[in-house]
């Protein structure tokens, strides 16, 4: 492939995610997922449920980092 038609087919990718990326973006949505149902399981305990809703709130700021 010449330098050229290398870079416009770079160009067309530009704007469209990765692989990678989506698959980060699923397992970080799956981590979510299974931790919201953990905090639910375990709502006796005020203290780690804390814990909890502070980790997915940094997992969702990756998932927006992931977007942008």
């Amino acid at each position: 492939m010449n330098k050229s038609a290398a870079s416009s087919s770079y160009r067309k990718d530009a704007g469209r995610p990765t692989v990678s990326s989506k698959n980060e973006r699923v397992e970080l949505q799956m981590k979510i997922l299974r931790y919201r149902k953990l905090a639910r399981q375990i709502a006796t305990d005020p203290d780690t449920v804390r814990r909890i809703e502070e980790l997915i709130a940094d997992l969702e700021r990756e998932l927006r980092e992931i977007d942008e």
